[in-house]
């Protein structure tokens, strides 16, 4: 996984590919940005879809940015994105990748989407650490990470740009959008694919069951892929990944 203090915010703006009538929303992961997502976007786009990816608050910059962003923020940026993306297109699914499936699911609680498409989303606590976090903002502002993957194909590193230093607070806020999207998950009713990589260590594959489980929507699937990791639309399974999105778009 590349790691920057910095990044250079050209590389990571916002996705805009394709034109139409229907609009797919891709939204990144927790400390990460659109590009992240871009190979999907471009099949997507590829496939007649028009495709929009934002760059959610405080990401694709520096550290330093997310430090007083809050997951209303994270909100505020998809929903603007949504309403973009829905002047132009009759039809919109959302395909989010970790905290943007996060995100996703509780949108879709209030929101009448296509569909939704959830990549490795947390519904859980991903670390024992995160019931102290409330406490832990206020001790220590950042912490970094080790840069360890768990990625198959080690060329798909190369495609994640996220921060080396994490902000606590940030992380404090990620608890309480998992904790929302949880609740949140009896009252989607649109039809789901639900996708995960069983070599997933930053959100267990336990997470895709419990949104299986609980989701009340009769339309509803579950795949996961044995031999990628978190990165699941990156990893050595892509492929097979990207042809479960389409399918579930060109069907629905």
């Amino acid at each position: 996984m590349s790691t920057a203090d910095t990044v250079t915010v050209q590389s990571t703006d916002t996705v805009r590919l394709g034109t139409g009538g229907v609009g797919c929303l891709l939204l990144h992961g927790f400390s990460g940005s659109p590009p992240e997502l871009l190979p999907l976007a471009e099949r997507l786009a590829a496939a007649g879809l028009a495709v929009l990816g934002p760059r959610l608050a405080g990401h694709g910059t520096r550290p330093e940015d997310l430090v007083h962003v809050t997951w209303q923020d994270w909100v505020a940026s998809a929903r603007g994105a949504l309403a973009e993306l829905r002047g132009d297109c009759g039809q919109v699914y959302v395909v989010g990748f970790s905290m943007g499936g996060t995100l996703a699911l509780h949108l879709a609680r209030n929101e009448d989407f296509r569909g939704l498409v959830l990549l490795g989303a947390p519904v859980t606590y991903p670390h024992p650490i995160f019931p102290l976090l409330p406490i832990l903002k206020h001790l220590t502002r950042y912490y970094t990470t080790s840069g360890s993957s768990d990625l198959t194909d080690p060329t798909a590193m190369d495609q994640m740009m996220t921060y080396k230093r994490i902000s606590v607070s940030a992380l404090n806020e990620l608890r309480m959008l998992i904790k929302r999207a949880r609740a949140a998950l009896p009252a989607v009713t649109c039809p789901t694919l639900i996708l995960h990589g069983g070599r997933d260590r930053t959100v267990r594959c336990t997470n895709a069951q419990l949104i299986h489980r609980r989701l009340t929507a009769s339309d509803k699937r579950m795949v996961v892929f044995p031999r990628s990791g978190h990165a699941l639309m990156l990893d050595v399974e892509r492929e097979e990944v990207w042809r479960e999105i389409h399918r579930f778009i060109r069907e629905h």
